[in-house]
């Protein structure tokens, strides 16, 4: 009897705490997984990259105005996107297998005058 008890007690404790959430939506986008081009009002921006036989590395500014360079299997700062190859002109970038877009490429593209 106090077996069942406890165990109705918590079940009920466990569905006071789930999360109301339509079942005919699709489940929230988890933070980790949010494509760096859609957070902050500048973008990554790729300008440049550098390869010899052995290493390639891309110099890249940040939203937050800072720069730097990453290498392959580095992250990129603040996110959880890994370096995963680094080519001529674009990086492509890889998050866990569970985000529903688990790549992002980077590329070089070319600024006009009137963005500054």
């Amino acid at each position: 009897m106090t077996r069942a008890w406890l165990w109705c007690l918590s079940l009920i404790l466990s569905a006071a705490q789930a999360e109301d959430r339509d079942p005919f939506q699709p489940p929230a986008s988890r933070p980790q997984c949010q494509l760096p081009e859609k957070s902050g009002a500048r973008k990554w921006r790729l300008q440049g990259t550098l390869s010899d036989q052995t290493h390639q590395a891309a110099y890249i500014t940040g939203p937050d105005g800072g720069h730097y360079f990453l290498q392959v299997g580095e992250y990129l700062p603040g996110t959880a996107w890994k370096a995963e190859s680094i080519h001529r002109g674009k990086v492509l970038f890889r998050n866990t297998p569970a985000c529903d877009k688990p790549f992002w490429q980077l590329s070089l593209t070319r600024e006009s005058p009137d963005e500054e």
